[in-house]
């Protein structure tokens, strides 16, 4: 893990952070001389600020907005899409920010091109296009003053008169926010490879692994198109560097891949092998369709908002059967904890590797050293920052196997143990449990008193055993057990969608920004919950009436309290083909 000294440019660096932050916004919204200093995105949310004084202003908004959003979209509907779409692609300028210094002042260049382009189209044409999403690339709007736009931009909507439609706060913060865009230019302007402390230590970095690890080439990773130009670009440029590492780039653009594959693919005969390159610098569209196993070092430039990412890209050079390396070495450059407040990135995805590690017991650790673990979300700071919504059930099992780790004899001897392991103990109930392995992952599933459940929180819990409890011998009911097991364990899904799964699916689009990764990941299940008919009627009801009399937020409390944590998750992973070719690795029967 790699954090760095910003020293001159921290002021410069908080600065900035507080003007594009998303979350500032809402912090100083009544306070409207701070909210002056902070970029608001206007421009991606125009509807909200739709005139409604008279009711012909009104029916006239009512208009735009069924037009951009559909016939039953209303005020509400629309404002809460509009601020979703702003807050989204500010955090995305965080990332950018984040990611590289490059990356981000090309990030604000481009705003700026934009915002400009936009100010002249309302004062030329006194138009403002919009698309159903609410944005739209403004950038080549203006090759020919003649052309027929609608024509032009099929399934564009123009809001036309928009001076009249649109109140003057609109105008006001859409030239304070371009106003904002033009200083934090000047601000970085100057702030080139030479000052960037990030840059500095993976330049530092990279001379100490090539100095360790002769043999090991190394590749590094970025969420950016933008990242991986400036750091290659920057690379070359050190004469040192340069010979030293021999850089390759790879990107979506890139037509080099069989360059890639010659110098960094094991699988490939040994006598087409290169060593041209020792260093690949690469965005994650590589990652997912090419073996990288001749590397021993990944270095994460930028943390994926999807933790998956970090895997996909560790598989890569992680090949089963053309492992070169016992050990490979990850390195991660960790968002600041002052961007941390607002992207969260890191401690999604090492909150959700850390899961993976402590229950299916995978020892490759990819953002954190083991003993950092622990304390990376106990520290007063990292408090502060994490959300409630963003801790988990699983800590207690994460300290059980923080605690069990250290007993290498133990360790072990669950190393030994042959899959497909069946035994019997005493519980309350009547059941079964099964863990699989298959193409999608592993995926447990408990028969308990007839009904089968997937929760992954309740496997747990019933998996839990004391220190003194004995095993049995499967019963003779286990057999009947078996075959219940099968004939529920794949769940079939509706023919004909009711309202309330429309709507469903609907505000999950608008509210996705707005809300935590968990109440995201929430929705979804609700959504599956009611696709594979694992809900009552009357709880069908009662969410149709929670969207019926809530708005925005208010709809999501008011389904939480109509469907419980332990209803959302009897589906996870319940699709038929989950099931096939998957090995068992354990079973477990429980009777009274």
């Amino acid at each position: 893990m790699h954090d760095y000294n910003l020293g001159s440019l921290s002021k410069l660096y908080s600065d900035t952070l507080e003007k594009i932050s998303p979350y500032n916004e809402d912090d100083k919204k009544d306070n409207a001389e701070n909210n002056s200093n902070i970029f608001k995105g206007v421009r991606y949310k125009p509807l909200i600020y739709l005139k409604k004084e008279t009711n012909e202003d009104k029916r006239k908004s009512a208009e735009i907005v069924k037009a951009v959003y559909g016939e039953d979209a209303n005020f509400d509907f629309a404002d809460l899409s509009s601020n979703n779409i702003s807050k989204f692609m500010r955090h995305l300028l965080v990332r950018r920010f984040e990611s590289s210094i490059f990356a981000f002042k090309k990030s604000i260049e481009n705003m700026i091109g934009k915002y400009e382009n936009i100010n002249r189209f309302v004062r030329g044409k006194n138009y403002y296009p919009i698309y159903k999403r609410g944005d739209i690339d403004y950038e080549d709007f203006f090759e020919d003053e003649n052309e027929d736009y609608n024509k032009k931009y099929e399934g564009l909507y123009i809001i036309e008169n928009v001076k009249e439609v649109l109140s003057k706060e609109f105008f006001e913060s859409f030239e304070n926010d371009l106003e904002i865009l033009k200083g934090i230019k000047k601000d970085w302007e100057n702030i080139g490879v030479e000052k960037d402390k990030k840059f500095l230590k993976l330049k530092e970095e990279l001379k100490k692994f090539k100095k360790e690890n002769e043999n090991r080439k190394i590749i590094i990773f970025s969420e950016f198109k933008d990242t991986v130009d400036y750091l290659y670009e920057s690379i070359c440029k050190d004469e040192e560097l340069n010979d030293l590492l021999k850089p390759l780039k790879s990107t979506a653009e890139s037509k080099n891949r069989e360059t890639v594959i010659a110098n960094f693919d094991a699988s490939l005969e040994e006598i087409k092998q290169e060593d041209e390159y020792f260093l690949l610098i690469s965005t994650d569209t590589l990652s997912e369709g090419v073996n990288l196993h001749r590397a021993g070092v990944i270095i994460n430039y930028d943390i994926p908002y999807n933790p998956t990412r970090v895997i996909q890209r560790v598989g890569r050079i992680n090949r089963i059967g053309k492992k070169l390396f016992d050990k490979i070495y990850i390195h991660n450059f960790i968002p600041r904890l002052e961007a941390q407040k607002d992207i969260k990135n890191w401690q999604i995805a090492n909150f959700k590797l850390t899961l993976i590690n402590a229950i299916f017991g995978n020892d490759t650790k990819i953002l954190q050293k083991d003993e950092d673990i622990n304390s990376l979300l106990s520290t007063k700071r990292e408090a502060e920052i994490l959300d409630d919504d963003d801790k988990s059930w699983d800590i207690e099992y994460r300290n059980i196997y923080n605690k069990l780790k250290g007993d290498e004899k133990f360790l072990e001897k669950i190393k030994n143990l042959e899959d497909g392991i069946f035994i019997g103990r005493e519980k309350n109930f009547d059941g079964l449990l099964e863990i699989r392995r298959g193409k999608n992952g592993i995926l447990a599933g408990l028969l308990k008193d007839s009904v089968m459940d997937y929760n992954t929180k309740n496997i747990f819990e019933i998996l839990k055993a004391g220190e003194n409890e004995k095993g049995f011998k499967p019963s003779d009911k286990a057999e009947s057990l078996l075959g219940q097991f099968e004939r529920r364990k794949n769940i079939k899904k509706i023919n004909d969608k009711p309202n309330a799964l429309l709507m469903l699916e609907r505000y999950k689009n608008v509210i996705s920004f707005e809300i935590s990764l968990s109440d995201k990941e929430y929705i979804e299940k609700i959504i599956k919950g009611i696709e594979y008919n694992q809900f009552s009627s009357p709880q069908i009801k009662d969410i149709e009436k929670a969207f019926k009399n809530n708005k925005d937020i208010e709809i999501l409390k008011a389904i939480k309290n109509i469907i419980g944590d332990s209803d959302i998750e009897n589906i996870n992973f319940a699709e038929t083909d989950f099931w096939e070719e998957s090995e068992l690795i354990a079973r477990e029967e429980f009777f009274k």
